[in-house]
């Protein structure tokens, strides 16, 4: 997730403040017990929950062993909490970062408790969708520190509007249309949907890939692959 995305999923959550420390040289020289006294004495922490494998500090010289013993002395509560497995894996961020990287985002979804989604602003596209496709779409431009599966067609959802919707979404260069571009986008049609919504934030939400990108020779290629597309969607949600 992108600093924005964690920020909408903790207000989502139901946190209502969210205190960010910068990552600076003396961040991150600070001793560990100075750190938790931080917690401690400025922001009055009472409860602290973390992994078993947590380390923090200088060097991650603090442990969650350690911080058993700071709590006794700081007077907060610590809940540790063992990894969980997913068969002979624990799962971790790198395990999940993989599974993302190579395009299985339902098992990724399954890793991570919740669907892997992407947050953005609806820009302008070249409207080739619907003067060319018959199948308008929204265009979001993903955060340049978003990690994104690979190039290609997902089922997905997509939050707009306070509403969820159905969709297909494409993730990369569009490379039929050749509009010369390098930089990747996500283009989703939206089912059953019509409407201006440029300049509103969108929530794409991964649930199955469909097939990799390919580059059409004609739009009428293109134009039926969408198609089946479009109906493979259709079909995955109704057998929800």
């Amino acid at each position: 997730m992108s600093q924005g995305e964690k920020r909408a999923l903790m207000e989502h959550h139901g946190v209502d403040f969210l205190v960010e420390l910068p990552f600076d040289e003396a961040f991150m020289r600070m001793k560990p017990e100075v750190f938790i006294q931080n917690l401690t004495e400025k922001l009055h922490m009472k409860y602290m929950i973390v992994g078993d494998d947590f380390t923090f500090g200088y060097k991650g010289q603090g442990n969650a062993s350690f911080l058993e013993e700071l709590s006794g002395r700081l007077g907060f509560s610590l809940d540790v909490i063992p990894k969980i497995r997913s068969g002979n894996r624990e799962i971790s961020s790198t395990y999940i970062r993989e599974e993302i990287a190579q395009g299985n985002v339902a098992h990724a979804n399954e890793l991570l408790g919740y669907s892997y989604f992407i947050i953005g602003d609806i820009v302008h596209g070249n409207q080739i969708g619907s003067s060319k496709i018959g199948r308008p779409t929204i265009n979001i431009v993903p955060p340049e520190d978003k990690l994104l599966p690979p190039n290609g067609v997902y089922v997905t959802e997509v939050v707009l509007l306070g509403r969820t919707f159905h969709g297909v979404t494409n993730v990369g260069l569009r490379p039929t249309v050749r509009e010369g571009h390098k930089r990747i986008g996500v283009e989703t049609h939206i089912l059953d949907f019509t409407g201006n919504v440029y300049d509103k934030r969108a929530k794409v939400i991964f649930k199955e890939f469909l097939r990799p990108e390919k580059q059409f020779e004609t739009f009428d290629e293109l134009k039926a692959q969408i198609e089946k597309d479009v109906h493979t969607t259709y079909i995955y949600f109704n057998q929800k």
